[in-house]
């Protein structure tokens, strides 16, 4: 996960402290839409993956970014 982690951080601009992966992404305290846009995009960009409307939509979590990597056929060492 450590991909991830790395882009949580930079895109929300927060330390590793601040966040788990139980972490609700619209509760990050920097959150706001246009950064969560940026994450989507990002994500799909650094792990070469398309994400449906309907799986950006079940995106609530880290944990679930995770997940949905996983399903798309990104390994553990994300």
């Amino acid at each position: 996960m450590k991909k991830l982690f790395d882009l949580v951080e930079e895109i929300f601009e927060i330390g590793r402290d601040d966040y788990s992966e139980e972490t609700v992404i619209n509760e990050i305290k920097t959150w706001d839409s246009l950064k969560y846009m940026e994450f989507v995009v990002s994500i799909e960009e650094r792990f070469q993956i398309k994400l449906t409307g309907d799986e950006i939509a079940a995106l609530r979590t880290i944990r679930d970014v995770n997940e949905q990597l996983t399903v798309k056929g990104i390994g553990n060492d994300i």
